[in-house]
C-alpha cells in the first residue's frame, strides 16, 4: 500500500494533484482493497471532485463497513454535495464506530458551527484537542465559534494557540483577522488579513474580507484593489470546474 500512504500524505500536505496518480494506482494494484478505495475518495475530495469521492468512498464502506476514516471522509464529500444529513450521519458513524477519533469529533463538529449552532459545537471541538492536543483546526475553530458568540477574550488565546501550531495556514489567518475586526482591533485585523494574503496569494476569500475591512476602515483605494483581485480569482476558479 505504498501509494495509497503517498496519497494519503500528498493530499494531507495540500498536494492533491500530486496525490492522485498514486492514489490511483494503489486501487489499480490492490483491487478490492477498502484502504485504496478510501485514499482514491480522500484524494477526490481535496481536488473538488465530490461525485467521484463519495462513489469510491461508498466502495470502501461496502468492502469493510466498520472503517471509521472512511465514514468520517464520506461525511466530508456529503458536506461538499450539500448533503448536511447524509454527513453528519457519517461523522456519527465514525465516532460510533472509534469514539477516540479526533477527525470525526473535530468535523461532527465543524458542521454543527457552519449550522450556527455554535454553542453545541465546542465541545466537539474541546474534545477533539484532548484526544489530540496539537489539532489545530480544532484550536482555531473552537477560537472562532468564541468569537461569534461575542466571547472575544476568550477567543483569542485559542487565536494565537492555533497560529503557533500551524504559522503557515493562512484559513487562520483569516479567520483570525475576521475576530479581530468584530473586536473594533481594526490594524491587528488587518494585520492578519494581509498575512493570510501573503501565505495564500491566490485566496479568493481572504482578499473579500481585506477590501471590506478596508473600506470600512476608509481606505477605499486598496479595498478596490483586493476587491478586484477577489472577483479575479472567483472567476478563474469558476472557469477551471
Amino acid at each position: 500500500m505504498a501509494h495509497g500512504n503517498l496519497a494519503m500524505m500528498l493530499s494531507d500536505a495540500g498536494r492533491p494533484d500530486q496525490a492522485l496518480p498514486h492514489a490511483e494506482k494503489a486501487v489499480e494494484l490492490h483491487q478490492n482493497s477498502p484502504e485504496a478505495e478510501n485514499s482514491l475518495g480522500h484524494v477526490l475530495i481535496g481536488l473538488g471532485r465530490t461525485p467521484d469521492a463519495i462513489m469510491h468512498l461508498q466502495r470502501a464502506l461496502v468492502l469493510r463497513p466498520r472503517f471509521p476514516e472512511a465514514h468520517n471522509n464520506l461525511g466530508i464529500a456529503f458536506l461538499g454535495a450539500r448533503k448536511s444529513t447524509e454527513g453528519v450521519a457519517e461523522f456519527q458513524e465514525a465516532m460510533r464506530l472509534d469514539p477516540g477519533y479526533p477527525a470525526a469529533r473535530f468535523n461532527f463538529g465543524l458542521t454543527l458551527a457552519q449550522a450556527g449552532r455554535t454553542g453545541e459545537a465546542i465541545p466537539y471541538f474541546e474534545q477533539a484537542l484532548r484526544l489530540k492536543p496539537d489539532y489545530a483546526d480544532a484550536e482555531l475553530h473552537w477560537g472562532f465559534c468564541l468569537a461569534l458568540q461575542r466571547h472575544y477574550p476568550a477567543a483569542m488565546p485559542h487565536f494565537e494557540r492555533a497560529i503557533r501550531l500551524n504559522p503557515h495556514s493562512a484559513e487562520a489567518a483569516r479567520l483570525y483577522g475576521i475576530a479581530l475586526g468584530q473586536a473594533d482591533q481594526i490594524p491587528a485585523a488587518l494585520t492578519q488579513l494581509r498575512r493570510a494574503i501573503q501565505l495564500q496569494p491566490d485566496f479568493a476569500q481572504a482578499h473579500q474580507d481585506l477590501a471590506q475591512l478596508l473600506r470600512f476602515d476608509g481606505q477605499l483605494q486598496e479595498a478596490n484593489v483586493h476587491q478586484q483581485e477577489a472577483l479575479r480569482l472567483r472567476s478563474v476558479d469558476a472557469n477551471r470546474r
